[in-house]
């Protein structure tokens, strides 16, 4: 079993949080980075919803780089 177990969890606690999300692979070698899809797949199967899976894959991680500036 993998981390991703606890990834209803980790929704949960970010909803009651207000905490931004974004879909990530924690990958230590490049052929485990996910695609689209799958980052879409394990964000659905986490239980989020369609608009906070839009946010995580296409806004959130852009606002984070742009932040670093």
């Amino acid at each position: 079993m993998g981390h991703n177990i606890t990834n209803g969890h980790v929704v949960k606690v970010a909803r009651e949080a207000g905490a931004k999300m974004i879909i990530d692979s924690d990958t230590h070698a490049p052929e485990n980075l996910m695609d689209e899809a799958a980052a879409r797949t394990v964000a659905r199967g986490a239980g989020m919803t369609d608009e906070e899976v839009e946010l995580a894959i296409n806004v959130t991680p852009f606002e984070a780089i742009r932040s670093l500036r």
